[in-house]
Parts: C-alpha cells; sequence; structure tokens
C-alpha cells in the first residue's frame, strides 16, 4: 500500500512538472539504464538453535556415557563369572578323570561307579556348553562396547563441531546486473546554485545466490530476486555540469528460499539511503555515480535471526528528456 500512495506521488510530481521550467541541465523526466554491483549481506545469528544443539548433542554423548559404562562394567562381571567357571569345569575334569581311574583300577567298583561317571560326563557337556554360549555372549558385548566407543567417539566430535559453529556469521549474495531507472526532477536557482529535488523509481533483475547454515537444522538455500526502489532525490548544481545528490526511500528484493524438500519465496523490504555525482555530457545525456545502502528488518532462517543488509554501486547513462 505504501508503495501504490509513492507511485500515486510521483504521477502527481511529474504532472505538475509539465508547468514547471527546467533551470539546470539535470531537470525534467529522466528515463536511465545503470550497471550495477549489489552485494545482500546477511548476518545470520545461529546462537539460539546453536545452544539447542550443543545442549542436545551433550545430552546424548553423557546418556552414551553412562550406557557404555554400564556395559563395560557388566562385561567385566561375565568375565569373572566365565573364568569362575572354566576353573570349576576343569577341577570337574580331574575330579572325572580320578573317577575313572578309580574305575579301571577296581573292575568291582567299576559297575558301581559306572552311573556316577555318566552324571559326570553329562554334566561336564553341559558346563562345557554353557561356557561356549557365555564366550559367544562376551565377544558379542565386547563388540558392542568397540561400537559403543565408537559412538562416543563420533558424539564427541560433534559436541566439539556445534561447539566451535560461529553464533554470527555472515553470507553474502554478489551480483553484478543492469538497473533501470525513471523519475523526474526540478531546481530551484539560489546564490550558493541550483538545489533540486526529485523523486525516480528504478528496478533490476536478481543476481546472487547462498546457503545459510544452521546447526541441527536444514540449510537454507537463498537465490536473489528482483529489485524495486522508489526515492526522493535531493542535489545541489554547483557548476552547471555537476550534481553531487543524496537519495532517501525505500527497496524491495525478492529472494527465493529453498528449504529441505519445501521452496518460497520472501521479500525484505526496507528503507534506502544513497549518494552519488551526476555529470552532464551534452545536453539530455548525463553520466551517474552512485552508492545505496537499504537496511531491513530481521528474518528468520531455520529458527536464526538474520539481519539484512544490501548495498549497491552503480554506474550508467540517464537520457534526460
Amino acid at each position: 500500500m505504501r508503495y501504490t500512495h509513492f507511485v500515486i506521488f510521483v504521477i502527481i510530481s511529474c504532472a505538475i512538472s509539465v508547468s514547471v521550467s527546467a533551470h539546470s541541465a539535470f531537470d525534467g523526466f529522466r528515463l536511465g539504464i545503470e550497471a550495477t554491483y549489489s552485494e545482500t549481506i546477511l548476518e545470520v545469528n545461529a546462537s539460539n538453535p546453536k545452544g539447542a544443539a550443543v545442549r542436545n548433542a551433550y545430552t546424548t554423548l553423557t546418556q552414551d556415557e553412562s550406557q557404555l559404562a554400564a556395559s563395560s562394567a557388566q562385561v567385566a562381571e561375565r568375565r569373572i563369572a566365565f573364568e569362575a567357571g572354566i576353573r570349576h569345569l576343569i577341577a570337574n575334569q580331574q575330579l572325572l578323570s580320578v573317577t575313572e581311574k578309580q574305575a579301571a583300577i577296581n573292575p568291582q567298583a567299576a559297575v558301581t561307579l559306572d552311573p556316577l561317571l555318566q552324571q559326570m560326563r553329562q554334566h561336564l557337556l553341559h558346563e562345557a556348553a554353557s561356557l561356549q554360549a557365555a564366550s559367544e555372549a562376551i565377544k558379542a558385548s565386547e563388540e558392542a562396547i568397540r561400537a559403543g566407543e565408537a559412538l562416543l567417539m563420533a558424539g564427541q566430535e560433534r559436541v566439539a563441531e556445534l561447539s566451535s559453529f560461529p553464533a554470527v556469521s555472515t553470507v553474502t549474495l554478489p551480483g553484478t546486473t543492469a538497473r533501470v531507472s525513471l523519475g523526474w526532477g526540478t531546481s530551484w536557482a539560489t546564490r550558493m546554485g541550483g538545489i533540486y529535488y526529485g523523486v525516480e523509481i528504478d528496478a533490476a533483475p536478481g543476481v546472487g545466490d547462498a546457503v545459510v547454515r544452521v546447526p541441527n537444522r536444514y540449510d537454507t538455500r537463498v537465490e536473489g530476486g528482483l529489485t524495486f526502489g522508489a526515492a526522493a532525490r535531493f542535489g545541489w548544481v554547483p557548476v552547471p555540469w555537476a550534481m553531487p545528490y543524496v537519495t532517501t526511500g525505500m527497496e524491495t528484493q525478492k529472494l527465493r528460499i529453498e528449504r529441505s524438500s519445501s521452496s518460497g519465496t520472501e521479500h525484505l523490504t526496507g528503507f534506502r539511503t544513497g549518494f552519488g555525482v551526476e555529470f552532464s555530457v551534452a545536453d539530455n545525456n548525463i553520466i551517474r555515480v552512485g552508492y545505496d545502502r537499504t537496511m531491513a528488518p530481521d528474518s528468520n532462517f531455520a529458527g536464526a535471526k538474520v539481519t539484512p543488509l544490501r548495498n549497491t554501486y552503480h554506474v550508467g547513462l540517464v537520457r534526460r528528456f
């Protein structure tokens, strides 16, 4: 709505200008085309998502450490029980060997000892099978502990990576393009030189792309889109062929946003100021060199606060009618 009011104001001003006689070589209707180099700078404050990511990673790491310690203690107990089982098996094997020798020496006692020997052999087979199962369980637990140690190391690296992630970073969308402008202006003669006032609208294709990274969140790819601006222009004409000027107005830039599997658009609209110099090189031709700076309100990308800033350097030809 504000842009609509501004455009109406431009049209009314242009209509009024028909009856105003020019006082300098910079007055009248103007059509310009300029080469521009712009940088859309996004200051990304990811302190909140970074803090949450570090806390979550540290909590997971602490849980993994506790689980690994408990598993190691359990394996140590199993090893003690396994070693005790081995000793018991050896003792029973020795007892079986002594009993078998007694049966071999005394055939009469062999008949009485035979059921006992069968029972002892069955018990030894059962013990050996149990120890074999215990050995395999210990090996599986040891492999799980090694996997847990690797997971713990990865968790430690993750905590270190997140801790070193910058809480505040900057990404830039640079690019060179062309800007077209349409405006009107008039000036009044004073003892200090001409005082110029004008209005202008401009548009430029979008350029530049960058990726906004936020820890433990999806990356956001940002591509520059169409830029539209409207501003008032104030100048001083100390000599007939040169006019330093300043501008103030609004600018909006369309951005294409790609997040994970989704995409969309966002508009950065803010306050624009600028300055420059125009040089009259012929009756109706003007060379312009200038700089614009646009500051827009904060946005939110994946939980991070993004502060936009746009710098535009431009040089080109303005045709006066």
